[in-house]
């Protein structure tokens, strides 16, 4: 199933109106007819209270309510809603923080209009496994398409896991010796290899 973009709904919520404005235009040229801007996270409350959205791309520092003040009260109101964070200072705390009250992926800014075309992808190919994954186990048909997508659904699951796993145990760490020994370790744990090393480029 592709991703149809001209039903698609999105708005994009951060006080800096440059950045409002060039998603905005990118999001037209993919196709996408149903944009919407907001300044702050009341607004954006305000206007979502009164139509649903699909993806919503969020600054975390604006003034007024924060950008994850705002996800909370998102979640509330609809938790199908998919809330990608933007942030220019990105932090292990705010990252957690934001993937426990269900932020679905982050942008670092500044950031590549290619890299808003990858999420949105990714994250509609995750929907559709699920949506498949229901419908099958519903209609109680295709007993190997189910497993074979709660396998695709373990992998994904699990990538989301490990990350989480990663960001929470960078933030433990203080010494750039144990940095470096972590990399090392967790690269040769999750590739399954045989040495690794690591290498610092001046």
């Amino acid at each position: 199933k592709e991703l149809d973009l001209t039903k698609m709904k999105v708005m994009v919520v951060d006080d800096e109106s440059m950045i409002c404005e060039t998603l905005k235009v990118f999001f037209h040229s993919m196709g996408i007819n149903t944009i919407k801007t907001a300044g702050s996270g009341e607004t954006a409350l305000s206007e979502i209270k009164n139509e649903r959205y699909d993806y919503i791309f969020m600054d975390i520092m604006m003034p007024g309510i924060n950008g994850i003040e705002t996800l909370k009260k998102i979640k509330e109101i609809n938790q199908y809603t998919n809330v990608v964070i933007m942030t220019g200072y990105p932090s292990m705390d705010t990252v957690i923080t934001a993937m426990r009250n269900g932020a679905s992926d982050f942008l670092i800014k500044p950031f590549r209009l290619q890299d808003v075309k990858i999420i949105l992808e990714r994250i509609h190919k995750f929907q559709i496994l699920l949506e498949k994954n229901w419908l099958l186990h519903q209609e109680l048909e295709g007993k190997k398409e189910v497993e074979k997508l709660n396998l695709e659904l373990e992998k994904m699951i699990g990538h989301k896991s490990r990350m989480y796993d990663i960001v929470d145990s960078l933030s433990r760490i203080s010494k750039s010796e144990d940095l470096y020994k972590y990399i090392v370790t967790k690269s040769i744990n999750s590739c399954n290899a045989g040495k690794a090393c690591f290498l610092i480029y001046e």
